[in-house]
């Protein structure tokens, strides 16, 4: 009906909000199915500079449409690492999100990949220099729903996702930001994981019975 109708009839406005709200509940969906989702992991030998690669990818148009630069660095030699490459491909997926929306034009949004120094996991971080995160707001970022971005703008779900996702791969994940300075996620992924088809997810009863411990958010 909207690419029917002509750009100065008056229903126009009222038809063009049905639309947009219509999208955005499509949205809102497609992340509850992504969150419902978390329940099993799928392991497989998988190499994280490939994942990495794929999630520039996919993000690089809608950071170039955003005016923004999307850098990636990877140290050589990443161990072959036992994950849900698919699940991690999406958390990497909604951090980059997450960095792109925060920063404006002109900016910055990085992922980055090393070896920890004992050897036994891989520390990623997604960064930018976007606007920051209140202080008050860091101890909620990956709660379901919570969201600081405009009404219509977010669901809040992408980063209780990403939260999900790494507590399902046993890793750490953890945010630090100054206001007006941007913001940084830090994941850690254990190279050898423990095999495990349950996963907390943050704000509400965890899968196989387990519930989230209030030490596992930031």
């Amino acid at each position: 009906m909207l690419k029917q109708m002509q750009e100065r009839d008056p229903g126009r406005e009222d038809l063009l909000m049905i639309v947009n709200e219509a999208s955005r509940c499509k949205e809102i969906i497609r992340g509850l199915l992504d969150f419902a989702r978390q329940s099993r992991v799928s392991k497989a030998p998988t190499d994280l500079a490939e994942v990495i690669d794929e999630v520039m990818s996919i993000m690089s148009p809608k950071a170039d449409a955003a005016g923004i630069h999307l850098a990636s660095e990877v140290e050589d030699g990443l161990p072959e690492m036992m994950i849900d490459g698919t699940q991690v491909k999406q958390m990497f997926v909604n951090l980059v999100q997450n960095g792109i929306d925060a920063t404006a034009a002109g900016g910055e949004v990085k992922i980055s990949a090393r070896v920890s120094e004992r050897g036994d996991a891989v520390d990623i971080e997604v960064s930018d220099n976007g606007c920051g995160i209140p202080e008050e707001n860091l101890g909620e970022l990956f709660t379901p729903f919570f969201t600081t971005k405009e009404v219509g703008k977010g669901t809040g779900l992408g980063l209780a996702i990403a939260y999900g996702i790494v507590k399902m791969h046993s890793g750490d994940i953890s945010a630090k930001s100054e206001e007006g300075e941007g913001s940084t996620f830090c994941v850690r992924l254990p190279v050898r994981q423990e095999e495990s088809n349950t996963v907390s997810h943050p704000g509400g009863q965890a899968r196989g019975g387990l519930s989230p411990r209030k030490e596992d958010r930031p």
